[in-house]
Order: structure tokens, then sequence, then C-alpha cells
């Protein structure tokens, strides 16, 4: 049967309707709850389907908060002019702070008196000569020249404003005089070692002096000749207001960049993008291992050579790595719940170089009970990584393990088994092609199961529950033996026995399939069965019965008037309800993959299932081609009822509706059975949700109930396979 990838074409779905759970990331039994009011029957033969790790990538981008000065110096100019004999002036400061002379030219000496007559300053100057001035706002200044041999022009520059850039992460501003200082104030965010660091100067032979001093005056610390991308770390406290001196001699713009103390909690994610904007910038991490395991981290770097340090709550390291430039990992045991810090800094041959870079980290899968289960699909997406698995042990008996490694890029698995105090009972490689089943002898308890694999592949174990394995295996050796005698006309072989059955049982092939082998074998057909004879034959190997009357003159019509061949009526008997129900009581998949020539139109109750899709489920009107659609999939078997209703109630429309868990719960009775919920049942399931189970779970405990099953046959589709 071909259902995979089936779209949904219709509302505003855009989940893939696949069958079962594979289109969903919970990993989902095939049976569910035993519930009031639904009549649910636990199946065996159960396949726990879990989904790889999931890509979630974090960019990590600077936020740039930026403060632009673009207020140009005020300045008020002296000239002193030989034939007029202009020889002082008085200045009246309008702010407090550091001003500048600056002389534009002439030569002459200067003195500069307060307003009282006391001498400040008395000072040579010459073209491009710059004097510093400490001003007191609303004071008065006489500056005074001798000795003028032409004419002089001084510009009297007033103190820059301070600037507080507690909001800003980038200063934009200039030093327009050699010397001059450029001061801002700034309060701390948090408590934590901050950098500064100058971004970038328009001088190249520049640099920064700074200096940080607290609201006491008291310096916190200071540097001089600071350049671009090198960093003056220092350690604020969160609060506090700090003022920032920044001064240069050389004239420049510049940006300076303040980096506070910042760790990225990266928990959750696979694949972290960064970069170090700076010279020896670490960047810090914290991240949350979700359960106990190995996991596998790597580090690429695309510039310089970069180094990592992994380390626990106490600060004792329990990784590291140096010289990375291309993409290198490990594997690291971590503990459950507890929290790691990471740091990526320049590796030891990367000096003071920078670079972008691509942290990936590949969690631990959690231990997954699978007692209830004998085939698990599982995957690994990194190097010896280790998938963990409960099994339980009611009583003693011979359990059998088994490897389906398929995947083109699996060569092997290390299969381990450990007792509930974590000793080793069983360890063993199992080599694709060579190695035969596992078997072991375990006693009541608990075990942990591990497999470990190298690369990236999926893998199939199937375990073979002695107390409910024999009965399934005798169940199985019957349907087989159906075959032969039907189809072939005679006993099986021994070996050709156990193959099969061991196919079926450990879900390697469907009763469709084995079936089909057998139907279109070159030995079936050098019986040169007649049409009538080719019929009877798939009415006792498919429906277990004799052919009823109308239905042997309908398919043989169909055959003799060269309308069906006989792969197309195969194809419908495999595709029927009675084949569904004969393989169900035998314990295995009925599956199917011939395809029919013909299309089976809908009924009038297959039409009637779709429309209540959307009237009762979704509460709206259905779209004509949506209807359509699916009514024409269920109508020849592509898509079943239960995979249609997992896509109508976990559809995105479905859930924009935020419906409650009881409200959810009575959609389901009416859409599924069609009636409203009764008073038990509604608790059961309610109570469930309530609980914290997810409401994919309950859907399909719906899916799986005598009166779903029910409703799908009336509107002659396959309820599930």
């Amino acid at each position: 049967m071909n259902i995979r990838n089936i779209i949904l074409r219709s509302g505003t779905f855009c989940l893939t309707a696949i069958l079962g759970a594979a289109c969903f990331s919970t990993p989902i039994k095939v049976s569910a709850y035993q519930g009031p009011g639904t009549g649910i029957v636990k199946l065996d033969n159960e396949i726990l389907k879990i989904p790889k790790v999931k890509e979630s990538v974090l960019n990590v981008s600077e936020e740039k908060r930026e403060y632009k000065n673009k207020t140009p110096l005020v300045a008020e100019s002296f000239d002193s002019d030989v034939a007029h004999n202009v020889t002082s002036m008085t200045y009246t400061a309008e702010k407090t702070g550091e001003g500048f002379i600056f002389c534009n030219y002439g030569y002459a000496k200067l003195t500069i008196k307060t307003g009282a007559g006391n001498v400040i300053k008395t000072t040579n100057v010459a073209k491009d000569s710059i004097i510093s001035l400490n001003l007191t706002q609303g004071d008065d200044y006489t500056l005074s020249v001798s000795n003028v041999t032409k004419d002089v022009n001084l510009l009297i520059i007033e103190p820059k404003d301070i600037i507080d850039v507690s909001s800003y992460n980038l200063i934009n501003d200039k030093i327009e005089l050699k010397g001059m200082t450029n001061t801002y104030t700034y309060t701390a965010p948090e408590t934590g070692n901050f950098d500064f660091v100058p971004d970038s100067l328009t001088s190249l032979s520049s640099s920064l002096n700074i200096k940080v001093t607290d609201l006491h005056g008291n310096t916190v610390k200071s540097t001089s000749a600071l350049g671009v991308k090198k960093k003056l770390t220092l350690s604020l406290t969160k609060g506090e207001k700090y003022t920032i001196a920044v001064k240069s001699y050389e004239t420049s713009d510049f940006v300076l960049a303040i980096y506070p103390p910042k760790v990225l909690d990266i928990t959750g994610y696979t694949k972290v993008e960064d970069s170090q904007p700076y010279l020896q910038c670490t960047r810090k991490y914290t991240y949350k291992a979700a359960c106990d395991g190995v996991y596998y981290f790597a580090l690429e770097s695309f510039g310089s050579s970069l180094a990592y340090v992994i380390k626990d709550k106490d600060g004792n390291t329990v990784h590291d790595a140096d010289f990375i430039t291309k993409k290198i990992g490990s594997s690291v045991t971590l503990k459950g719940q507890e929290t790691y810090s990471i740091y990526v800094y320049n590796g030891t041959i990367g000096g003071d170089n920078m670079s972008s870079f691509a942290l990936y980290i590949t969690p631990q899968k959690p231990t997954v009970d699978v007692t209830a289960y004998d085939k698990i699909e599982d995957s690994f997406t990194f190097i010896y990584q280790r998938n963990n698995y409960l099994l339980k042990v009611d009583e003693k008996g011979e359990y059998t393990f088994n490897f389906n490694l398929t995947d083109a890029n699996a060569t092997f698995v290390n299969f381990y088994i450990y007792d509930c105090e974590g000793k080793t009972i069983l360890s063993k490689e199992y080599r694709k092609k060579v190695s035969p089943n596992i078997t072991k002898t375990l006693e009541k308890g608990t075990y942990k199961l591990t497999v470990r694999g190298e690369g990236n592949f999926n893998y199939a174990m199937t375990i073979q529950n002695p107390k409910r394995s024999t009965a399934a295996n005798h169940q199985i050796l019957d349907f087989v033996r159906r075959l032969y005698v039907y189809v072939l006309d005679r006993e099986p072989e021994q070996d050709g026995l156990d193959f099969w059955s061991d196919e079926l049982f450990n879900f390697r092939r469907t009763g469709a399939e084995v079936a089909q082998g057998f139907i279109f074998s070159p030995e079936f057909e050098n019986r040169g069965t007649s049409d009538e004879e080719f019929l009877k034959i798939l009415y006792r190997t498919f429906f277990d019965r004799e052919p009823d009357s109308d239905g042997m003159a309908y398919w043989l019509d169909q055959l003799s008037s060269h309308k069906m061949d006989r792969s197309a009526v195969a194809n419908g008997f495999i595709f029927s309800q009675e084949w569904a129900d004969t393989c169900a009581s035998y314990g295995i998949r009925s599956g199917g993959n011939i395809r029919a020539n013909e299309t089976i139109q809908p009924t009038a109750a297959t039409y009637s299932f779709v429309e209540r899709m959307y009237t009762t489920a979704l509460g709206r009107e259905f779209d004509a081609d949506g209807r359509e659609y699916w009514a024409q999939n269920l109508a020849n078997y592509n898509i079943t009822g239960e995979s249609v209703g997992v896509a109508f109630f976990l559809s995105e429309e479905m859930i924009s509706y935020n419906l409650s868990n009881e409200e959810f719960v009575n959609r389901l009775y009416l859409t599924f059975m069609d009636r409203q919920s009764d008073p038990e049942g509604a608790s059961f399931w309610t109570d469930l949700l309530n609980s914290g189970e997810s409401r994919e779970r309950v859907v399909y405990g719906f899916t799986r109930s005598t009166e779903f099953i029910d409703k799908c046959n009336d509107a002659r589709i396959v309820p599930y396979v």
C-alpha cells in the first residue's frame, strides 16, 4: 500500500499525512490506553519509532546600540592685530571642565589670568599649539599676548559635554584636537568583567588612552596606547556609575565598544554560530544536559586556531581541545540535569588573531522504556553515540535480540546489557550480514540495553520476548504453512517455513509481501491454474474461507473480459478489510505493494466520513477539492482512516483554536465516534491530558477503538495498518 508523502491539499494544513507515527516527533506506541467507553484492545508486535535529533541553530549576532556624537566643538576666536595693538581679551567660561586654546597662526607669548588677576599659565604659542585649560563655569579669564611680531589668532574651545552612554554598547565619537579628552558616564547593567575595545580608529598611527574612575574619583583601571581590537578588561559593579575618559594624542574618529560579561545559555541547540569581535576574546556559554550519557561536541573555526574548554558546576575541566581549525569533535560524558560552562577562545597557535566559528552539540538521547515493544527503530547521529533502553523482565526467560543494518552507512553496532547495578552481563558486536541473533537468558529484574555505533545511520532492533513471542511464533508459523498448502499445494520445507516466519516476526516483511511472493512465484505459475482455481486460492489465502457466489462471479468477469489482470485482482484482495482482519488475527501487519489498474470511487459513507472531519473536527464547511482529495485516497486505500484523523486533529488549524483538554476530547468523540462523550470515558481521557499526556497519544487511542474501526468499516475504508 503506497501511503507515504500524502500532502494535505486543503484548508490551512501543513502536516504531512504519513501513516502511523512516522511524521511526528514523539514516539507513539501502535496500541493505546485501555480506557472506559472506547473498547480499545492492546496489540502485540508493537513498533517504537524514535526520531533523530533535530537540528536547532543559534546564530549569535551582536546587538548594535550606537551613540554617535555629531556635535561640533564650540570655540570663541581671539585675534591680536599688530596694526591696531590689540593685546588682551576677557573670556567668561560657559562650562566647567577641560577646555583648550588652539593657535591657528602667528607667534607670541601668552599669559592667562583669572578675573582676580592671578596668573594661571604663561607659555609661548605658535601655529598648531594646543594648551589645556581647566575652566569653571561663570569665571572670567584674561588672555594677553606679548612679543607679537605678526598677527596671532587663538581659538578658545569650550569643554565637551559629558555624555551618559549607559544604554549603548558602541561609542562613535571624535578626538578633534591632539591630547583632547572625551568624557562619558556609564552605569553598569550587571556585575562582572567588562571589556572596553577600540573597534576602529581613522588615524592608523593613533591609539586611545582610557581611564575609568568610580563615583568617588578612584581609578578602577587605566591603560595607554590601546590599539584597535585590543581590550581593556575591568571589573564593574551592577548599578554603580563610572566615568570613562578617552584621550588621544592624534586627531581621530573612533568607535569604542563595551562588552558586558555575557554568558549565553545554549541548552537545546545543536549548533551555535558565533564570532570573536576583538583580539583575545573569550566566548562563554552554559549548557544543561538533559540526561546522563555521552554528548558529542565539535568546534569548527573559520579563521585562526581556536580552543575550547568544558567545565562542570564546580569549575573542574571535563574536556578541553586546542589547535582547532577544521571541524574537530569529541565525545564527552555529562550528567543529566547538570549545567556546564563552555569557553571558546584563541588557540595556542592562534595568537592574537580573531575568528568566526561554529560550535556543534549533539545531545544524548534519554533512556527509553522498551518493555512493551517488539521492535525499536532508532538512529545514530554522531560517532560512538550510545542509545540506551530500559527492559523490565517479569520472569526468567531467554530473550533474543536481532539488528537490521540495511542502512548503507551501517557496518556494525556494539550491543551491551547491564543489570540494575550497572554490571555488564553481555557485550557483543553485531556485524552486518555476518552476526547471528544475540540470545541471552535474563532473570527477573530491570536491565539497561545499550547500542553503540560509529557514524550516522538508522537501524532496527527486534526483541523476542519469550513470554509473547512463543504464541506469536505459533500463529505466524500457521500463517506461513497456509500459504504453502493453499498456494503451492504442498507441505513446507523446514528452511522455507523458518525463513518466512522469521521475516514476518521481525517485521522485515508484511503479510501482503509474503503472500505476493508465493502467488507470483515460478513454482505457483508452473501449476498452470485456471482463473477459477486462481480465485479460490486467493479467497482461501487472503480471507481464510471459500468464495461467495457473487464475489466469485464478479472477479471471474473481470479476468475473462481482461478488465483486470491477476496482479490487479490480487491487489483488490490485499487492500480489503477482510485481509487486514486476517493478518491481525495472526499478529502480523497486512501491508502490500501491488498496485491496481483501476480507480475505486468513494461511497456516500466515505464522503460522509471526510465531511465530518471538516464540520465536526474543524467546525467549518469543507472545500470541494479537499473533500474529493481525502475521499479518493481513502477509497483507493492510499491512506487510512487513522492517518486522516491524526492529520486533522494535529493540524496547525486545529492547534490555532486553542481548545481546552475537555473540548478537545469532546470533539474526538463527536468526530471519531459520531456521538457525544459518555461521562466516564470523557473523564478518563481529560484526566490523562491534564496529567501531561500528549494530545497525539490520545488521538491514537481513539483511532484504535472498536467504535472508530466500526465507523471506518461502514465507510469502506481501512482503519489502520
